[in-house]
């Protein structure tokens, strides 16, 4: 595939999430870069974090504020503590499933697929 169509498909794409995004919006999601959670260190993008129920750490992505109030924790994982993959999912949980925040946040080079 020729770099043009891939740079057209890219641009397409990004258009068509920002306009789901901004549909999002205006049914009244709203989207954090951050989260803070009572008694707890902040999530920020790469900071590790533990799911209740699961084994294994999680790194954060974003959340979002359904329109009840709802909040869901947008993340990859689970990963070990030093942030390298078990197995590679993309996985979305409700914000009281949050049990533990490391302090560690993983610089932007290893939020990427190791």
């Amino acid at each position: 595939m020729s770099p043009r169509a891939t740079a057209k498909s890219a641009r397409l794409f990004r258009a068509e999430h920002a306009q789901w995004r901004a549909d999002r919006e205006a049914k009244g999601w709203v989207f954090h870069e951050d989260l803070h959670l009572e008694g707890r260190l902040p999530l920020t993008r790469g900071r590790l974090f533990r799911v209740r129920g699961l084994r294994g750490w999680f790194k954060f992505d974003h959340a979002r504020t359904a329109p009840d109030g709802q909040i869901e924790v947008h993340c990859f994982g689970p990963c070990n503590k030093a942030g390298v993959y078990t197995r590679n999912h993309y996985r979305t949980f409700n914000a009281d499933r949050v049990v533990r925040v490391a302090r560690k946040v993983l610089p932007p080079s290893r939020l990427s697929i190791n």
